[in-house]
C-alpha cells in the first residue's frame, strides 16, 4: 500500500519557530550573537580562496547582524515572511529577494544548530526503519513517500543516527531527497523526500546544490560561526551569481518544477496521505492541487494531525485542494506528541 507524508512548518514546530514565531526566532539570535565570546579581533582576518580580498571576521559579523536586523523589521511590517518575499517577487525586485533568501537560510541554518532536533523525527524513523540485512543500504520502506513543505534539515539530522553518517550529502542520498547535492533527481520508485521549497543551501552554476555546512551534528559555537560566516561573505558579495536553492511555492524555478514533478510521479498511485502540521496556505495551494489531485483515483484515507480544533480545520480547508467523493474518509487527529503511524502502514 502507497503512503504519503504531506509535512508542514508543525512538523518541525519542537526545534522551528512556524511563520509567526520567526521575528522572535530571529531577535533570539541576535542576542546570542551580541555576546562577547562571539565578538572577533580586527586582526582575524578571511582569506578567500582565489581572490586577494582580506577582510575581517567581525566585520564579516557586523555585516551579517546589519541582515538580520533589517530584514527582521520588514518582516515585521507584513504578516508573514511568505507575504514579504511575494511583494519582492511580483515588484521584480530581484536583488532584495535574493537577500531575504539568503538571510533567512543562514537563520534557519543557525536555529538548526542552536536547537535540538525535532524529537518526532527520530521516533518516527525508529519505527518505519528495517534492518538492513542487505548491505544496501535501504534502510526505509519502499511503498512510503513524504512531501515536505519545509527548508530545513530535520530529517537528515534525525536520520545520522541510523546510517551512522554525519554527512548531509551522504544522508540526503539514503533519504533520496530531492533536490539535494548534485541536484539529485532519482529513482521515485522507492522512499524518497520531496522538498518542495527546496532546501537551504546554494545553487551552484554547475547544476549541484551545496550546503552551507558539511555535517548536521556541529554545536552553534565559535568554529561554527566562523565557516558560517566566511560562507556568508563569499555569498553575499555577488548575490546574484549564488542563488540560494530556497524557494517560495510561486518560484518558476526549473529545479523547483522539477521537484513538483517527481513528487508527482512518485506519490500518484498513494492510497493513504498523512497530513502533519500543514494548514493548506494560500500561497501553496496551486501546488497542493496538482501533486493532490494527481493522486484523486487511487486515494482513499486521509489523515490530519494538528492540535485540537487545528485538526479540524485542516480537514475542512483540504475541500479546497480536493472534492470530497464517495469511498473518501477524512480523519483528524489531535495527538501530535508523536508523528501519526496509520493502521494501514
Amino acid at each position: 500500500m502507497k503512503i504519503t507524508y504531506l509535512l508542514g512548518a508543525g512538523a518541525s514546530a519542537e526545534s522551528l519557530p512556524t511563520v509567526e514565531k520567526i521575528p522572535e526566532r530571529i531577535t533570539h539570535l541576535l542576542h546570542i550573537l551580541s555576546d562577547p565570546k562571539y565578538r572577533f579581533s580586527n586582526n582575524e582576518i578571511f582569506s578567500i580562496p582565489n581572490s586577494s580580498e582580506r577582510i575581517s571576521k567581525q566585520k564579516v559579523k557586523e555585516n551579517f547582524v546589519k541582515d538580520l536586523l533589517n530584514w527582521n523589521g520588514a518582516i515585521k511590517e507584513h504578516s508573514s515572511i511568505d507575504t514579504l518575499a511575494k511583494k519582492l517577487y511580483v515588484t521584480k525586485r530581484q536583488k532584495e529577494y535574493n537577500s531575504l533568501k539568503i538571510v533567512f537560510s543562514f537563520f534557519l541554518v543557525c536555529e538548526q544548530m542552536i536547537s535540538k532536533i525535532d524529537r518526532r523525527y527520530d521516533s518516527f524513523l525508529a519505527a518505519i526503519s528495517k534492518s538492513n540485512n542487505t548491505g544496501n543500504g535501504d534502510l526505509l520502506p519502499e511503498q512510503m513517500r513524504i512531501i515536505s513543505w519545509n527548508y530545513d534539515f530535520q530529517f537528515e539530522k534525525a536520520f545520522s543516527a541510523y546510517s551512522l553518517d554525519n554527512r548531509i550529502d551522504a544522508n540526503q542520498s539514503l533519504l533520496n531527497v530531492h533536490p539535494s547535492g548534485g541536484s539529485n533527481f532519482s529513482a521515485t520508485n522507492k522512499f524518497g523526500l520531496y522538498k518542495l521549497n527546496g532546501t537551504t543551501g546554494i545553487h551552484e552554476n554547475s547544476g549541484t546544490i551545496s550546503s552551507f555546512i558539511s555535517e548536521v551534528d556541529e554545536n552553534f559555537g565559535v568554529t561554527f560561526l566562523t565557516k558560517i560566516l566566511k560562507s556568508y561573505h563569499s555569498i553575499t558579495k555577488d548575490i546574484d551569481k549564488n542563488p540560494t536553492s530556497l524557494y517560495f511555492a510561486w518560484e518558476d524555478h526549473s529545479i523547483s518544477q522539477r521537484v513538483i514533478a517527481n513528487a508527482m510521479e512518485a506519490t500518484k498511485d498513494t492510497q493513504v496521505l498523512v497530513v502533519i502540521g500543514y494548514s493548506f496556505p494560500f500561497f501553496n495551494r496551486e501546488v497542493d492541487r496538482k501533486i493532490i489531485r494527481n493522486m484523486n483515483q487511487t486515494l482513499r484515507k486521509v489523515y490530519f494531525q494538528a492540535p485540537d480544533q487545528e485538526a479540524e480545520n485542516y480537514k475542512i480547508r483540504f475541500g479546497s485542494i480536493l472534492f470530497h467523493r464517495p469511498g473518501l474518509h477524512l480523519e483528524s487527529i489531535k495527538e501530535v506528541k508523536q508523528f501519526f503511524l496509520p493502521p494501514e502502514l
